[in-house]
């Protein structure tokens, strides 16, 4: 074990202990299940894929005053259990908070709106951009190190906030990224930074606006590259009315390639824009279109042959109880220049 993960250990330890001897202790969970299913057609350059999986997530919370604890929990039919997050804040002055742990890269919107619970996300699938490292995403979602977050100064309460997140990633490897291990055999990459801020036009209201700006390190395993060095910037923002809600991302990639032979160089852009209608009965109708700029020949996308630069997702979700759902969901990726079809079902829930 390294000595930063020693000390990382020690000051959850430490942090951990002073939330459990809080006067004031308050705590909470949720326990997330889902069943999923799917089957990808076809093409001249993939092969049909069909696949079954059930999960269960588990999250809990426990804080008091300055202090705050988070973990997640996250298990894939018979892959057993990972600790996707596990972090203890400290708030040392009202408007922000210091993490330290394992938790989701702010540089990456999506992962961390609704992590891993497939109920709190209205659809079935995710952006090909903002999936998880360990589901072949190409960003690396998760971090071991240390977060600020809070609300600047000035202006309506909490209108712009700001994380700012040091740490490791993990590596790269012939399946993709691997994600850092906080326990268990070391999986940790080099130094990564990436920084959000977000704009509330109103207290209380989902609105919201921001850009987000990262730079990662990213060793190679096994590969004819040594490391990759990666630059990520990009906006999003979300928008809702009464029934209905628009919400996006795009992202600018670049990336350089130390190869033993050279370097390479690649940059490319992707997007998405969903939008939602809520119907008067039980059901949420959504589509979404997801496009990509230069990704012809960039060598870091060579790397995820998986990697849907196109695609055009359209599905319902219908909330059979008040904490359980039903979803479906007809897609049309793009990978590697050729198209496919994809048809995919779900249901979730939440506890309690």
């Amino acid at each position: 074990m390294s000595i930063l993960l020693r000390a990382l250990c020690g000051v959850l330890t430490v942090l951990t202990c002073s939330i459990a001897a809080g006067s004031e202790n308050r705590s909470d969970y949720l326990l997330f299940l889902t069943a999923a299913a799917s089957d990808r057609s076809a093409s001249s350059v993939m092969p049909r894929h069909k696949e079954k999986e059930t999960s269960l997530t588990f999250v809990y919370t426990a804080e008091t005053e300055n202090y705050r604890f988070l973990t997640e929990l996250h298990a894939v039919d018979e892959d057993g259990g990972e600790i996707e997050r596990l972090q203890v804040g400290w708030r040392f002055v009202p408007r922000a908070m210091l993490w330290i742990g394992r938790f989701h890269n702010p540089e990456v919107y999506g992962s961390t709106q609704y992590h891993h619970a497939q109920y709190l996300q209205t659809g079935v699938s995710r952006p090909a951009i903002e999936e998880f490292d360990e589901h072949g995403g190409i960003l690396p979602s998760h971090l071991i190190g240390a977060q600020l977050e809070g609300a600047l100064a000035g202006g309506e309460p909490d209108a712009l906030r700001y994380e700012l997140a040091f740490g490791k990633t993990g590596t790269l490897d012939e399946k993709g990224l691997e994600s850092p291990n906080i326990i268990g055999p070391a999986k940790r990459g080099k130094a990564t930074a990436s920084l959000r801020l977000t704009y509330y036009p109103a207290e209380g209201e989902t609105d919201a606006a921001g850009i987000f700006l990262g730079r990662n390190r990213l060793p190679a395993r096994d590969l004819s590259i040594q490391e990759v060095r990666q630059t990520v910037s990009g906006f999003f923002g979300n928008w809702e009315r009464e029934k209905i809600r628009l919400f996006g991302a795009a992202y600018f990639l670049e990336n350089e390639l130390e190869e033993r032979s050279g370097i390479s160089t690649g940059r490319f852009a992707t997007g998405y824009l969903q939008a939602e209608y809520r119907t008067d009965a039980p059901w949420t109708l959504y589509a979404r279109s997801e496009h990509s700029r230069g990704t012809q020949g960039d060598p870091y996308l060579m790397l995820f042959p998986d990697f849907a630069e196109r695609q055009t997702t359209v599905g319902a979700r219908w909330d059979v109880a008040s904490k359980q759902a039903l979803k479906f969901e007809y897609g049309r990726p793009r990978i590697m220049g050729d198209d496919s079809r994809r048809l995919a079902a779900e249901w979730s829930m939440v506890l309690p």
